[in-house]
């Protein structure tokens, strides 16, 4: 008897809009149904968006990905046919191996791919874990306390001082190129790891890095932002804290004296 599984994607658009609106509904889909088996088809990089809840990672590589462009749920310049043989390949690959319960997948058919909330926003999960290799390879590297993940270009962090353990979006970049490309990890997985170890996160409204702290719970600290509140609250599920500051020092003090 062939094991029951859920076929989820692939997911072929913007890297936030899976974090946000589709990578958080499969962990909400594995923790219902633990017993079924998951697979994920999305590109490497992403896979730890789904990580320990993820039973089988299928790689979405792309031949000259550089000629589209993600929008939304879709990506601009792929043919139809060419998704449908994604399609196509993904389940003969694996109805031999697996009952489908269910296939878990974007619309991107015309004007559907850019609506928001094509899966329940109410059964959103935003507890990401990370495959185990990330949290080892830190802790053996680096200690896993006081840190403060810094998502700022590094001619703004100098002179933090050393209450606190700043890293950086370009330290961890520099962290993945030595420990990470050889082995069952991603830089997302790293990052991850890291703003859930970090007592705030330092950056942007824009940034990738400062987003993610919203989802993952850990308070953001905003410096010379232009982005209004309305627009924060559309990506902060969670209603994680945000401290709006004009200096990196200022915005410290007010998480200290407040949190």
């Amino acid at each position: 008897m062939k094991t029951e599984a859920y076929l989820v994607g692939p997911f072929v658009g913007e890297l936030f809009w899976e974090c946000f609106r589709f990578a958080p509904y499969i962990i909400h889909l594995k923790k219902r149904h633990p017993k079924h088996k998951f697979v994920v088809f999305t590109r490497p990089e992403r896979f730890d968006l789904y990580g320990k809840y993820a039973d089988v990672f299928v790689p979405l590589v792309l031949r000259n990905e550089r000629r589209y462009k993600q929008n939304c749920f879709g990506l601009d310049g792929l043919r139809d046919d060419d998704y449908k043989y994604l399609n196509s390949f993904y389940t003969k690959k694996y109805r031999s191996k697996f009952t489908f319960i269910k296939r878990v997948i974007p619309d991107i058919d015309s004007w559907r791919y850019k609506v928001k909330w094509q899966f329940p926003r109410h059964k959103m999960d935003y507890d990401f874990m990370p495959r185990n290799p990330h949290k080892k390879i830190l802790k053996s590297k680096i200690l896993l306390k006081n840190i403060a993940y810094v998502d700022l270009i590094d001619e703004e962090c100098i002179g933090l001082g050393d209450e606190y353990q700043f890293v950086s979006t370009s330290w961890l970049n520099d962290f993945y190129d030595i420990y990470g490309k050889p082995m069952q990890t991603s830089m997302i997985g790293f990052m991850i790891e890291l703003i859930k170890s970090s007592s705030f996160v330092i950056g942007r409204g824009d940034r990738f890095a400062s987003r993610m702290a919203l989802l993952l719970g850990t308070p953001l600290i905003v410096v010379d932002d232009e982005t209004d509140d309305d627009n924060f609250r559309l990506v902060n599920p969670l209603n994680t804290k945000i401290i709006r500051s004009d200096t990196i020092e200022e915005g410290i003090k007010i998480y200290e004296d407040n949190i």
